[in-house]
């Protein structure tokens, strides 16, 4: 649609848009159906095409370098050295350490899923990120807290001090 350009008042130029023939979107409706047809055959080629977990990592593995290489650390760290795994309905399982980087992979789940699908030709794939559950350890400050901690593991340290006459301070 060009615009057609309307009578000049005081200095002004109106511009109105030239509206398109009722031939012209008739043409474009009945050519509609055969692009459609085109994207439903891509899409159907992608999912048949099998993918293995090698594969999967490699691809996975090119994603967090890129990554890497264009400064986004952030985004690096969720990706890199994770252990993934693929389940036969498509499906990428893998944890994250904590929910910031939950928080993220949900605002790069469409850039990362699209990455990936295009890269195995497969559209069928899917994320499912869930926090791990490893055991914090908790950090020893004070001199309280390491006494603590030693004495769980050698129960004869609180006999030591008592018979030394020590405090902790």
């Amino acid at each position: 649609m060009s615009p057609a350009v309307a009578i000049v008042q005081s200095g002004s130029i109106k511009v109105t848009p030239k509206l398109a023939s009722l031939s012209a979107i008739q043409n474009k409706i009945s050519a509609t159906p055969e692009v459609l047809k085109k994207d439903e055959e891509s899409v159907t080629a992608n999912v048949a095409n099998p993918v293995d977990q090698a594969e999967l990592l490699k691809c996975w593995n090119e994603y967090a370098e890129i990554k890497r290489q264009a400064g986004d650390m952030n985004h690096f760290v969720i990706f890199a050295n994770r252990k993934i795994v693929l389940h036969p309905d498509m499906t990428i399982a893998f944890e994250v350490d904590n929910q910031l980087q939950l928080d993220i992979l949900k605002e790069l789940r469409g850039d990362v899923l699209e990455y990936l699908r295009n890269k195995v030709q497969n559209s069928s794939l899917q994320l499912d990120a869930t926090i791990s559950q490893s055991e914090s350890k908790k950090q020893l400050y004070t001199n309280q807290d390491k006494f603590n901690y030693l004495l769980e593991h050698y129960p004869q340290l609180e006999e030591f001090r008592r018979r030394l006459g020590l405090e902790l301070h």
